[in-house]
C-alpha cells in the first residue's frame, strides 16, 4: 500500500466571505493526515492572524495537476 504524504496550506479568509484563497503551502510534508492535523494549532499559534486557516491537503502527485490530485 502507498503513504500519501500530506501537506498544509494555509489560507486567508475576509471577513463576511464564505470563500477562503491560498496564501502560502507550507515546505514540509507530513506523512499523514493526523500528524498534517495534529501540527494546524501549533502553525496557526505561530501566524497569530485569526483569518488565516490551516487545511491539509494530499500532496500533488508529480507530473498531475493539483486539482487532479486532490479529487
Amino acid at each position: 500500500m502507498e503513504v500519501t504524504p500530506f501537506i498544509m496550506v494555509l489560507l486567508g479568509c475576509v471577513d463576511g466571505s464564505p470563500k477562503c484563497e491560498p496564501i502560502m503551502t507550507l515546505p514540509a510534508a507530513y506523512s499523514s493526515e493526523a500528524s498534517c492535523k495534529a501540527a494546524q494549532d501549533e502553525i496557526l499559534a505561530v501566524v497569530g492572524d485569526r483569518r488565516v486557516i490551516a487545511q491539509c491537503r494530499p500532496k500533488p502527485i508529480s507530473g498531475k495537476t493539483a486539482a487532479k490530485a486532490s479529487a
